[in-house]
């Protein structure tokens, strides 16, 4: 990770179709039904683990957030995608993670996340590593233009700036809207856990990323004032769609939240945050 961090400005910038978010979201948008893949078991209720061994490699490229996890403890989340995780759909990036010993951010981690990094570079609040050492400002920095403009390219060297699988799909019921949280691996399959929906924008727009729901996808009232991107202070938003999975990505553009992903995509310069517990 260290080699790609730095002040310079990036030479090479990779534009999107037409410099147009909504164009990346039609290529990402799934057309699925809203059912559970052949590949998932779903389970009624998270199971009780007592011990989750996970494995960060190394502890200084992981960020404690201060919120618990999917499996109720401390998470750490890596400062950036991890290595190698490119080129895979959002099934097969849930299984390597989970058979190395990590797992996808969902929505209310990623945000978090995002959020925690925005207070560190506006108000210089600290940030601590796995190792419980303080991030260094130019980490901060990079991190920050990494998540809100075409800053670092992870995988692709033409793709700049962050773009990730969330752990999250959605699907449209005669009982409402339902959440899908992968939550494990068993027998080869994805174990998952689903959950109402909780009430959220219901329409693409742009976002105040600090009003969100326990769910971390932005509340009824969240729309900006704003109309247009402006960077680190609004984020642009699209709404659930039935089959769906959610991301994030940013660009030259602006920076998105979607949550009409297709779960079969797969892209050069899509990849994955990690995350870990129990720091």
């Amino acid at each position: 990770m260290k080699k790609m961090l730095g002040t310079k400005k990036p030479e090479a910038v990779y534009e999107f179709p037409e410099g147009d978010l909504e164009k990346i979201e039609r290529l990402l948008k799934s057309e699925g039904d809203g059912k559970p893949e052949k590949d998932t078991e779903e389970v009624e209720q998270q199971p009780v683990i007592k011990s989750v061994e996970f494995d960060i490699k190394d502890p200084r490229n992981f960020i404690q957030l201060g919120i618990k996890g999917l499996y109720g403890n401390n998470v750490l989340i890596s400062k950036f995608e991890l290595p190698g995780y490119n080129h895979l759909n959002y099934e097969d990036t849930h299984i390597k993670l989970l058979r190395n010993k990590l797992y996808m951010p969902n929505p209310r981690i990623f945000m978090y996340f995002f959020n925690k990094i925005m207070q560190a570079q506006n108000d210089k609040a600290p940030l601590f590593n796995a190792e419980n050492s303080k991030i260094s400002e130019e980490d901060v920095m990079n991190i920050y233009l990494h998540l809100t403009k075409n800053h670092i390219a992870i995988y692709d060297p033409e793709k700049l700036g962050a773009w990730t699988w969330l752990n999250g799909k959605f699907s449209e019921s005669d009982h409402g809207w339902g959440l899908e949280t992968v939550i494990g691996l068993g027998n080869n399959k994805l174990l998952t856990k689903s959950e109402n929906l909780e009430p959220c924008i219901s329409n693409d727009c742009y976002v105040d990323f600090t009003n969100l729901n326990n769910q971390g996808l932005p509340n009824e009232n969240a729309k900006s004032k704003i109309e247009k991107y402006n960077q680190g202070e609004n984020v642009y938003y699209f709404y659930p769609r039935d089959g769906s999975v959610a991301g994030f990505i940013a660009y030259s553009g602006r920076a998105g939240l979607g949550c009409a992903w297709d779960p079969l995509f797969s892209d050069s310069g899509l990849g994955v945050f990690g995350c870990a517990e129990g720091a």
